[in-house]
């Protein structure tokens, strides 16, 4: 099988090479003979040095007292042909934080690179990759990828091989849990497209596989190696110029224990031959299907999704099941499209197989608008409503209904400026209410708002903001209120190479009218352009709760953030270039 898997990917990537190679042998050809005039070699890109130092009194550190990070995105072009962007992520590894935080957090030291040559680009370490929402999409792998795509080509492909998870034995490494246990996970995948921008076709395969003798097996662990094969179709095409239909198509085989003994299937004998079915083995599939209409100025359209109550891919990061979805949604500016106007309603429901108790309906719907009265002056609006009915579907039940529940919010934002070009002045309000319940759940709301104010004056660099932030909750009739001033200043010196800022807020929290705590919180920073390839910031927050009940702490906690920023630009062609002899004088050849 794994044989099978390594010619699939060959075959993927095979179509596509060799219909592209075809198309620019003569180009190619072309570009090789120019190599010697071509800068051999030439590089962008930036370095970033940061570091945190943290300490805290009254409460239990949250985070290492010193941490820090090294980021590199560098790009090097090779013969002003072949590009080859390289990324590198290294960081401390954070083996002294063990108070309960560090299990959801895994240390990482990544790096990566992606050289592309015309419609070739190959990819190598850590490194993502996307064939389709419900086969892979999102999952980062470490190891090797491929894309061919053709400018002028019908046909393209991708595919990569890497490992998904690393394995991490019960206990954690070097006796340090660093992570929840895990399997050593290997995957790989590939899709080969047919058709253009405006009409294609995809066909998509992702397979991943647990090592079951990567780490100890351990019966007080809840976890067991699991396996993954999925195919995927998905398809683009515009029927008219105002019409156009998407569609994606996939069909998951999961198997949750590769410890059990591998069955057979009778029904569906094919499956035999491709895959290696076991007692814990679902079959389940996702389909989306959206038409789409935009005439000039009004768009809308209609979309369905249905997502089987056990569908699983190894290859998505976040996926949810159970769910029946039938949507419109419609888009539409008016008035010289000052006015804009979106809206979309629809209807979900779960327990599409019916082995649940009850099934859960909900509605769906929001709405959002902006009007700009003048370039200076905007006003937009936004609403949502999701409401659910939650009905038995199996005899035994009383009541034909047994949970309603609707959660709707609301929003009012604004916005207006004014000023000359010595002092500009920019007014904000922003508010937001949300409330949420139902017959058998305690009602809740919120409400939050807020008014900003800036100023900058241009000659002298110096821009100064203040606010004021409001926040009240309502739990089944039990009130908390937050409340307190915002200001913040900055000045840049030295034709603005140098900028310092400073600001706080103070924040004061109530519950049923009783003072519960008070925060303050206030940042100090500074950034300097050093020259026109580096620039330092260093930033120094505080934050100190005044408790005012017995069951909450008082605590402050100080951070400092210093970080360093290096751009590159460097062109081998000059940093190799020979000096031509100066001419010698006349009179210097005796």
């Amino acid at each position: 099988m794994r044989s099978g898997f390594t010619y699939s990917l060959a075959l993927v990537l095979l179509l596509p090479a060799v219909a592209a190679f075809g198309q620019d042998v003569d180009q190619t050809l072309k570009d090789l003979k120019n190599l010697p005039k071509q800068d051999p070699v030439s590089m962008t890109g930036s370095i970033n040095a940061s570091s945190v130092f943290y300490n805290a009194s009254g409460i239990k550190p949250r985070r290492d007292p010193f941490y820090w990070v090294l980021n590199a995105n560098l790009n090097f072009m090779l013969f002003d042909k072949i590009s080859v962007p390289f990324s590198a992520t290294i960081t401390q590894q954070d083996k002294n934080f063990t108070n309960g935080l560090d299990k959801f957090s895994q240390p990482f030291n990544q790096f990566g690179l992606s050289p592309r040559y015309k419609w070739l680009t190959l990819h190598a370490g850590f490194r993502v990759m996307d064939f389709s929402e419900y086969t892979y999409s999102g999952t980062m792998f470490l190891g090797g990828g491929v894309e061919v795509k053709p400018e002028k080509g019908l046909v393209s492909g991708s595919a990569f091989y890497g490992r998904l998870v690393k394995a991490v034995p019960v206990g954690g490494v070097s006796g340090v849990i660093v992570s929840l246990p895990a399997y050593n996970r290997m995957g790989g995948g590939g899709k080969v497209r047919v058709g253009n921008d405006d009409h294609n076709a995809d066909i998509i395969f992702f397979r991943a596989k647990d090592d079951k003798y990567s780490i100890p097996f351990d019966t007080a662990v809840k976890i067991t190696p699991a396996e993954n094969q999925v195919f995927g179709l998905s398809t683009k095409q515009k029927i008219t110029k105002i019409i156009s239909f998407e569609g994606d198509f996939a069909y998951s085989m999961y198997t949750d224990n590769l410890f059990e003994d591998v069955t057979r299937i009778e029904r569906f004998t094919y499956v035999n031959q491709i895959y290696s079915p076991r007692s814990s083995t679902t079959f389940s599939k996702a389909i989306t299907a959206m038409i789409n209409f935009s005439p000039e100025k009004f768009r809308f359209g209609f979309k369905y999704k249905r997502i089987d109550p056990d569908y699983r891919t190894m290859g998505a990061i976040f996926l949810t099941n159970d769910v029946e979805e039938y949507s419109f949604n419609n888009s539409f500016s008016l008035i010289h499209n000052k006015l804009n106007i979106s809206s979309s309603i629809g209807l979900q429901q779960n327990n599409l197989d019916r082995i649940q108790s009850y099934t859960s309906k909900r509605i769906i719907g929001s709405l959002n608008t902006s009007y700009n009265f003048t370039d200076h002056f905007n006003c937009g609006v936004n609403y949502s409503n999701f409401s659910s009915n939650t009905v038995p579907v199996r005899i035994g039940t009383s009541d034909t209904i047994k949970l309603v529940q609707l959660t709707q919010s609301g929003g009012l934002t604004s916005n207006y400026s004014f000023g000359k070009k010595e002092a500009k002045h920019s007014f904000n309000f922003t508010s937001n209410y949300q409330e949420s319940g139902g017959n058998k759940q305690q009602k809740t709301n919120n409400l939050t708002a807020s008014v900003n104010h800036s100023i900058v004056f241009q000659k002298p660099g110096f821009t100064i903001a203040t606010g004021v932030l409001v926040n009240q909750s309502n739990v089944n009739d039990f009130i908390t209120q937050s409340f307190g001033p915002t200001l913040s200043v900055s000045k840049g010196f030295f034709n603005k190479k140098l900028r310092l800022t400073a600001s706080g807020n103070y924040q004061v929290a109530n519950t049923d009218g009783e003072n519960i705590f008070n925060n303050l919180c206030a940042l100090a920073g500074v950034s300097y352009v050093i020259s026109k390839w580096s620039s330092f910031k260093m930033d120094y927050n505080f934050l100190q709760r005044q408790s005012k009940v017995s069951n909450s702490p008082s605590f402050a906690e100080n951070r400092l953030n210093v970080s360093l920023l290096t751009t590159f630009k460097a062109s081998g062609k000059k940093m190799f270039k020979r000096k031509k002899p100066e001419a010698v004088p006349v009179n210097e050849t005796k």
